[in-house]
Order: structure tokens, then C-alpha cells, then sequence
């Protein structure tokens, strides 16, 4: 990943996008006088980090979504007035900000480059069980034709295979899961993630991990298994305003 700082913000982006000049987007992590903590009513800091981070991507709006652990994907625009309870967003409309908080969980960013269409995607591990990725990228298909082939895809800093411990994970998880157990009880999501996109038929060499583990790191990135905090990570992406979509 790439390390940027402008107008003291510190944020990574994946070298997977460099290429595509329309794309603006950032993993904005724990940082000493900004707070990306969940931006709800107990977090007075939450409106300004927030935009910080729209004038910063110099988009229009940026949508955060009450993230629940689920599947659903929701298409959004510039003027969507709804409230967003789901755990993925997609949209081709240039300059519109889609949002992921998160600590442990994967946060991913898709890019269809041929019809110009991103998403953003939180995958905890109940939305992993569930298949979220497959489930999004399915979602992009209907909606705006994207063929997975032609996906790039980017997951950023989250919980590593020497912290993801589940005990139970013989009820937790399906037997399909059991052959990335790295020790007696903990699992690899990552791999658990490269292989969920290629079985949706995203191709290896188009996907970016940043194998960065949140919990390992207590000097950049917020854990919730390690430090029992609401402190979370933003990552957001945009199709810039000065592009054609």
C-alpha cells in the first residue's frame, strides 16, 4: 500500500488503482488528532472527520452506512435520502463518496473499469459465512452489467491468521472454512476472502490484501479484540467529478 499526508491527514492507498486516475479513495487509520471513530451522535468528532475526509477525495457527499453483519448492497446516488442498513454500496455516479467503518472486519473496495461502477464492502466474519463478496458481486452484475473478470478488487488492513482465533468455530463456520485453520482454533480470513473472490470468478492477479492485521498494529490501527473500543477506520472511494462515468 502507498502512504499519503496532506493537510496533516496520514491515509493508505492501494497501488491496484494507480493506474485509474477517475478513482479517488483512502484507508484512513488511527492517527494522532483525528478521530475516525463511528460517526453516530456519541462521537463529537464524527461530522468533522467526516468532512475532512469529503474535502480531502474532493467529492460531493460521502454515504456511511449502519453496517449490520448482513449481505444486502445497496445502489446509491447523489441525492439518496434513505437510511443506509446494510453492510455494501455500489454506485457510477462520479463525485458520490462511498464509506466503510471498520476495526478487525475487512473493509473492500471494487472497481468495475469498464462501466466505470465502484462498491465498498464490510465483511466481518458472520458476512464472510454468509457470502457477502459473492453476493455484491452478483449484485453489480444485475445491476450495472459488471463482469467479475474484469474486477479489481482491494481489501485493506484487518484482522490476521495469528489473531482471528474462534473456538467455536465448528458451529460458527461451515466445513468450507475448516482447511484455512492456521492453528487450534484460529483461521485465516484472508485467504478465506482470496478464495471467496475467486470463486466468484474475480481473478487473482486483479486483487490487492493489504495483510496488514489491525490487531497486531496498536500504533496505526484500532482493534476491537484487542483494545474492547468503538474506534474505527474509514475507507472510502469516489469516481471523480472531473471524469466522464
Amino acid at each position: 500500500m502507498i502512504r499519503k499526508k496532506k493537510s496533516g491527514i496520514e491515509w493508505l492507498e492501494f497501488s491496484l488503482f494507480s493506474a485509474f486516475p477517475e478513482l479517488v479513495h483512502g484507508v484512513f487509520f488511527k492517527q494522532e488528532g483525528h478521530s475516525w471513530v463511528s460517526f453516530d451522535k456519541e462521537n463529537s468528532n464524527a461530522e468533522s472527520a467526516k468532512e475532512s475526509i469529503r474535502k480531502l477525495l474532493d467529492c460531493e457527499k460521502i454515504f456511511l452506512p449502519h453496517q449490520i453483519h448482513g449481505v444486502q448492497c445497496v445502489d446509491v446516488y447523489r441525492h439518496f435520502e434513505c437510511d443506509l442498513v446494510c453492510d455494501a454500496l455500489m454506485t457510477n455516479e462520479n463525485s458520490v463518496g462511498l464509506g466503510i467503518l471498520h476495526a478487525d472486519c475487512q473493509a473492500a473496495i471494487i472497481y468495475d473499469p469498464c462501466h466505470k461502477v465502484i462498491a465498498t464492502v464490510h465483511a466481518g466474519w458472520r458476512g464472510m459465512v454468509a457470502g457477502i463478496y459473492g453476493k455484491t458481486i452478483s449484485a453489480l452484475g444485475e445491476r450495472y452489467g459488471t463482469r467479475p473478470a474484469d474486477l479489481l478488487v482491494a481489501i485493506g488492513p484487518s484482522l490476521g491468521p495469528q489473531h482471528a482465533e474462534f473456538i467455536h468455530y465448528r458451529t460458527e463456520f461451515p466445513k468450507s472454512f475448516w482447511p484455512f485453520r492456521k492453528g487450534e482454533y484460529t483461521f485465516d480470513l484472508w485467504k478465506i476472502a482470496l478464495w471467496q473472490l475467486e470463486q466468484a470468478g474475480v481473478l487473482e492477479k486483479r486483487v490487492e490484501l493489504a495483510e496488514r492485521c489491525t490487531y497486531g498494529d496498536n500504533e496505526k490501527f484500532f482493534s476491537y479484540r484487542r483494545d474492547k473500543t468503538k474506534g474505527r477506520h474509514a475507507t472510502v472511494v469516489a469516481l471523480r467529478s472531473s471524469c466522464s462515468g
